[in-house]
């Protein structure tokens, strides 16, 4: 930006009066200070917007930091939350398959034991029925051989 005062001073003539000279130079140091001010207080603005716009790409420049950096810490999060579960999806498939192995087993023990009961049932049936007497026969060929 460009600005541009202006002073004309004219050349006072020896039969101008005094007063009307210096009336003239005050009005046109008033004329050049009021330019002047404006021109101070337009770079003012100018000053604080460029130092507004500085802070605010500086800003920007962080927030483009921190989001990389939390991104980079969520990929990193991600991926560990995902190893976890991955793990932990193993480690119940494994324990599974280990409960269900463990099933097969007690399911075998209790048939065996199941079997084992029966057999012992029909065992002692089997003693009872030899170790009880049997009745002395009456038939005529028991007679026989006792008289005999």
């Amino acid at each position: 930006m460009v600005v541009v005062v202006v002073v004309v001073v004219g050349a006072a003539t020896k039969g101008d009066d005094t007063v009307d000279t210096a009336l003239e130079e005050l009005s046109m140091q008033r004329i050049l200070a009021q330019g002047l001010q404006m021109v101070v207080t337009k770079q003012e603005k100018m000053d604080r917007k460029l130092e507004l716009h500085f802070e605010m790409n500086e800003h920007r420049e962080e927030v483009k930091g921190n989001r990389a950096s939390q991104e980079k810490a969520m990929a990193d999060l991600q991926r560990t939350t995902n190893c976890i579960v991955d793990s932990a999806t193993k480690d119940v498939e494994h324990n599974m398959s280990l409960l269900h192995d463990q099933s097969l087993l007690i399911l075998a023990q209790q048939s065996a034991c199941t079997s084992h009961e029966q057999f012992r049932k029909k065992w002692i049936q089997l003693t009872a029925t030899v170790t009880t007497p049997t009745p002395q026969a009456t038939t005529r060929e028991n007679t026989h051989i006792s008289n005999i």
